[in-house]
């Protein structure tokens, strides 16, 4: 054992020095010299942190040293490992430094991993409290297909995920200290205190006054760092593509029993568009337990209908029903049950609001509470000497109408065609709210000028009565829902024209639209897999899923389904065959198959679904996800958002291309009448040449003759002999004569 008081501090700063209160920048940094542990043998190191940082690390170390006498009694080694143990701790965890893998050899570091401290705690728990860094996560929990330092518990029963999470590790760290092929357990694994990892995301330390079992009450609700927790592993749950579609599957399980209900379906709603969500929740819904509870809860809706009409139609009769009202009793028990198992779990959860919200939640009460009313005025109730009971009647009727609606609401949750129908009808009466509220007020207005002027009137004609308002108004009613044939006074023909022609149409059109949006693709299958998740999870969430059991009948769900799919093969395998003998018979194959899957399907109705093989139950329960044609809402604002900034850009290009068109047009133009005057320069130039090739062979006469030429006025170029001019207009040859013109010499500026 080590002497606490022998060991060393790891910082040595004076905590006057940087006061908690005192007003420094956050901002401004503060470089003060750090003294390791002598235990590291090393010198002093200069590092730099900001005001927070120091703030933080004082914390920290005051909480280290004060801990320093539970953690560091080692018991089973010697006093080189203790040391090397508090080095690693000291530079590595608490630093958050990298490790060196050098430092030790290999045989060294097996036995650091695995040194536990009094509180059976490791190296790894110690670093994901910490917030280690992923390096030294990978380093510490050793080998991928070793998971001893994972699956690890110390004394108070948690594994280094719990740490990970009360510290709210980052998602990285938190990946690393669960086995990729085993997620399930790892999230479904509790602490001494009955806690699951995703109970203590953000707890911190546990104190003395927490150490009791916590339950689901205090999972973090309304916690953002648990909402963002929770979708980034979804998340990676949905996109691992390293472990087996089972695990995880199992994994979500484990997610869909750990998150708050509201909160995992929110989650789940918005991952819709991947096949590995899809999937997931047709294999939820296929399990045993939920198909269980689907065929119990499928045979009482069907029964409680049946034995509803039945003793109505017997108590009209005159006859007692007293074995009936036993069995209405029977359902109302079974119906009563569920329905506390449900409000209990959202008690515990916290949202026992979010189940007084659902109208399908007081449906469900309604229903039992009808049945059971029905039941007693059944048994207490003598038809013989009272066979105009109102009370009794009209009880009966409401009661066949909820138990009708109540098996409506159960279908929804089961098949997609019913999820349809409901949504829309649904979406209809919401719409029609303000219909309905305008049409009453319309009816009313009717139903007063009717009454103001068929009252006491000898004149009024008709067989409808206006004695008061309200028969004024049930008359209007009448009225509205089948219409007079004659229009006797003015107000007929204005309550014609206002409710035939202009109210029936609007309702027409409002139901259209709103029928047309409520069916689309996408709010279909969002309902759907709303209501089919809701479901699994008021059967699975009832129970502790710590305490799950696999029993005979998962066994025996098991050996039908291998038994079947076997079978199946073989037969696929000898249909598909081109070289097989009975090539010839597949007819009789696919007639032996069509048989073997009626007598399973029959047999299933019997047992409650449990001889149901898996490829029967996905073609009952199962719909295939067009995965194309769903768009979530944040998609459908993205894509308008892009589809308008492509448009703006669009028509900015087309205003610069008309513009450069322009520009284009002008210099087209601007370089005709620039050809233009270089063809007229062109053509001066060309005169130019033509003069100077005159005034050469001018030249060249004089030079050859002796005698002096001179250029007369008329532009003409003369020989001069002997002084005189004479000008010899006969003889071209001997006078030598050249003429000019001198407009034909160009101009150039």
């Amino acid at each position: 054992m080590i002497d606490p008081s022998s060991l060393p501090t790891t910082w040595e700063v004076d905590s006057a020095d940087f006061d908690e209160d005192a007003s420094v920048s956050s901002n401004s940094e503060i470089v003060v010299e750090i003294k390791k542990s002598p235990m590291s043998n090393r010198r002093k190191t200069r590092i730099t942190f900001t005001t927070n940082e120091m703030k933080e690390g004082l914390r920290q170390s005051r909480a280290v040293i004060a801990s320093f006498t539970e953690i560091t009694k080692f018991e089973d080694s010697d006093e080189e490992m203790k040391k090397n143990w508090m080095q690693v701790f000291n530079d590595n965890i608490m630093q958050r430094e990298e490790i060196n893998k050098r430092q030790f050899s290999e045989n060294v570091w097996r036995q650091l991993v695995l040194l536990q401290d009094v509180k059976g705690m490791l190296l790894l728990h110690h670093a994901c409290r910490r917030k280690a860094s992923p390096a030294t996560i990978k380093w510490l929990k050793g080998d991928d297909n070793d998971t001893l330092t994972l699956s690890h518990a110390s004394h108070d029963g948690s594994l280094p995920i719990h740490a990970a999470c009360r510290a709210i590790a980052p998602f990285e760290v938190v990946k690393m200290v669960m086995k990729d092929s085993d997620k399930r357990s790892y999230l479904n694994f509790r602490d001494g205190a009955g806690h699951l990892p995703l109970d203590l995301i953000g707890k911190g330390e546990p104190t003395g006054e927490k150490k009791g079992h916590l339950g689901s009450s205090l999972r973090l609700d309304d916690n953002p760092i648990f909402d963002s927790f929770a979708e980034k592993m979804f998340e990676h749950l949905i996109n691992d593509a390293t472990s087996e579609e089972e695990e995880i599957f199992l994994a979500m399980d484990a997610m869909c029993n750990a998150c708050p209900a509201k909160k995992f379906q929110t989650i789940v709603c918005s991952n819709l568009r991947s096949n590995t969500c899809i999937e997931w929740l047709t294999w939820a819904f296929c399990q045993p337990n939920v198909i269980l509870y689907i065929m119990r809860d499928f045979y009482c809706q069907l029964a409680g209908i049946i034995l509803i009409f039945y003793a109505s139609h017997t108590y009209l009769q005159g006859h007692t029903v007293h074995y009936v009202v036993y069995a209405l009793y029977g359902i109302a028990l079974v119906f009563l049950v569920r329905e506390i198992r449900q409000i209990r779990r959202y008690v515990k959860a916290n949202i026992f609001t979010d189940y007084l919200k659902d109208p399908w939640n007081w449906l469900d009460c309604s229903t039992i509470l009808l049945v059971t009313m029905s039941a007693v005025m059944l048994q207490i109730s003598d038809p013989n000497n009272n066979p105009n009971d109102y009370f009794t009647r009209r009880l009966l009727m409401i009661t066949g109408s909820c138990q009708v609606a109540h098996f409506v609401s159960f279908l929804r949750k089961v098949f997609l065609p019913f999820a349809t129908f409901v949504g829309g009808l649904a979406k209809v009466f919401g719409t029609l709210v303000p219909f309905i509220v305008c049409t009453g007020l319309v009816l009313l207005a009717f139903a007063f000028m009717y009454y103001v002027q068929n009252f006491n009137n000898p004149e009024a004609l008709g067989e409808l009565p206006y004695n008061d308002l309200w028969t004024s108004f049930q008359s209007v009613l009448l009225m509205f829902l089948d219409a007079p044939e004659s229009t006797e006074t003015m107000v007929d023909a204005l309550f014609g024209l206002i409710t035939s022609i202009i109210l029936l149409n609007v309702v027409i059109a409002i139901v259209s639209i709103a029928w047309g949006r409520s069916t689309e693709q996408e709010m279909t299958q969002q309902l759907f897999w709303e209501y089919r998740l809701a479901f699994v999870q008021d059967v699975t969430l009832t129970k502790n899923p710590g305490k799950k059991k696999k029993g005979k009948t998962s066994k025996a769900t098991n050996i039908v389904s291998e038994r079947f799919d076997k079978s199946r093969s073989i037969r696929q395998e000898q249909i598909a065959d081109p070289f097989h003998t009975v090539r010839y018979k597949r007819v009789l194959l696919y007639t032996g198959y069509f048989f073997q899957y009626v007598v399973y399907f029959v047999l299933g109705l019997f047992t409650f679904g449990l001889c149901w093989p898996d490829k029967i139950k996905r073609d009952i329960f199962g719909i295939k996800f067009q995965e194309v044609k769903y768009l979530m809402k944040p998609e459908i604002y993205e894509t308008r958002r892009v589809h308008t900034a492509v448009t703006t850009k669009m028509a900015e290009l087309d205003s610069r291309i008309k513009e450069q068109a322009d520009d284009n047009r002008q210099l087209m133009e601007q370089n005709k009448s620039l050809h233009e005057k270089i063809d007229r320069l062109e053509s001066s130039m060309d005169k130019m040449s033509e003069i100077l090739s005159q005034i050469d062979v001018a030249l060249n006469l004089q030079s050859k003759s002796s005698r002096p030429m001179r250029m007369l006025p008329s532009g003409e170029v003369q020989v001069v002999s002997n002084g005189d001019a004479v000008e010899d207009e006969g003889n071209d040859d001997s006078s030598s004569k050249l003429s000019l013109e001198q407009d034909q010499v160009p101009r150039i500026a």
